[in-house]
């Protein structure tokens, strides 16, 4: 008998626990996060490897599990564009053998954040860094920091496929 409402979550991250609460809150879902790896670097520098992160999550999270309606994986990365990195999130759905993906907008990230990363620095060190040097409240800043309406867009393009599907 599948619980119907258990989502496992490939991801002990507080942040993107929070995020899937949030994106569930109105639906009467039990999130169980997990603990796995996500197959990829730390640092995932382009779209593609950033989809495989989430897609390995999504099914290491359901490993030794029977009882759960669906998993989900989670994954931020950059990608170049114009010879700048962008932030792209991406979710994926795990569902009956079938992976839905979801991915974010991309959002450029400053030149000088941009140029830090390609000299091997890491990404979330650097941002904070550029925010606090540059004193700016910007909500730019702050997403890329938090990434939270990032994954709630992937996580709604993967959800709403999802859910096309079953109709």
């Amino acid at each position: 008998m599948h619980n119907m409402n258990k989502i496992l979550l490939g991801t002990t991250s507080e942040n993107k626990i929070n995020i899937v609460k949030e994106f569930f809150k109105n639906d009467d879902f039990e999130i169980v996060s997990k603990n796995v790896v996500s197959g990829i670097l730390e640092q995932p520098l382009s779209e593609e490897t950033t989809i495989e992160g989430a897609i390995n999550r999504a099914k290491n999270a359901i490993v030794g599990e029977t009882d759960y309606l669906f998993s989900v994986g989670l994954e931020g990365g950059l990608a170049i564009i114009d010879s700048v990195y962008n932030l792209v999130c991406v979710a994926a759905v795990f569902y009956k053998n079938k992976t839905y993906i979801g991915i974010s907008n991309k959002i450029k990230l400053p030149k000088s954040v941009s140029d830090d990363i390609k000299t091997g620095k890491e990404f979330g060190k650097v941002i904070r860094e550029y925010k606090s040097t540059n004193d700016k409240e910007s909500e730019i800043i702050e997403e890329l920091i938090t990434r939270k309406k990032s994954f709630l867009e992937a996580l709604n393009g993967a959800y709403i496929q999802l859910s096309t599907d079953k109709i």
